[in-house]
């Protein structure tokens, strides 16, 4: 969203509000300027706080807010899709394990996720997530592959991650001998 028409009908509304020919004119002007930056954090605190009412009123659906080359961004995410989108939905392929995963229990039984996620029909609870935007990015393109939103790709992959029993830990690396460095690739040092 483009903040500078706001900014400017805002500074064009105090210039006006002055004669032009009196000292106050030139006052004025330079109090819209040095305003610039007050009005647009202004407008943005507004706009979150009209994203957190909305995201109230469209539970478990959210509005956020979001900075993209300092110009602020409201997306929709998680609302009820349409009968369309469900059936866009069920039509589009859904990832499974790779061979040996699911023997090696890295993918729960797919009836144990379902189960979690249908045990809490009601209450949803919010939380706030601050990925970096490469990861965000990664998260998007892995929701839209699965043909679903951000959110429900998310819950889905945490019900997967909680229902999973933690991998055995890696037993430590054997020692090295003494002036040997190994970067995972080659060895080096002297030999005797």
């Amino acid at each position: 969203m483009d903040l500078d028409r706001f900014v400017s009908a805002t500074q064009r509304d105090l210039a006006a509000a002055v004669p032009e020919d009196s000292a106050a004119a030139e006052h004025a002007e330079r109090l819209a300027l040095a305003l610039d930056s007050s009005l647009r954090l202004t407008l943005i605190n507004a706009l979150a706080a009209a994203a957190d009412e909305l995201s109230a009123d469209l539970a478990p659906g959210s509005v956020s807010l979001a900075l993209s080359g300092g110009e602020p961004r409201l997306t929709a995410s998680g609302l009820t899709p349409t009968a369309d989108t469900e059936a866009e939905a069920e039509a589009a392929p859904q990832p499974t394990p790779r061979s040996g995963e699911a023997a090696a229990g890295l993918y729960p039984a797919a009836s144990g996720i379902a189960d979690a996620l249908e045990a809490d029909h009601g209450e949803t609870a919010r939380i706030n997530l601050r990925l970096p935007e490469s990861l965000k990015s990664q998260a998007e393109a892995a929701a839209a592959a699965a043909g679903q939103s951000v959110n429900a790709w998310l819950v889905r992959t945490v019900a997967t991650a909680v229902a999973t029993p933690p991998l055995p830990p890696t037993p430590p690396a054997p020692p090295r001998a003494p002036g040997v460095r190994n970067d995972g690739r080659r060895i080096t040092g002297w030999m005797n």
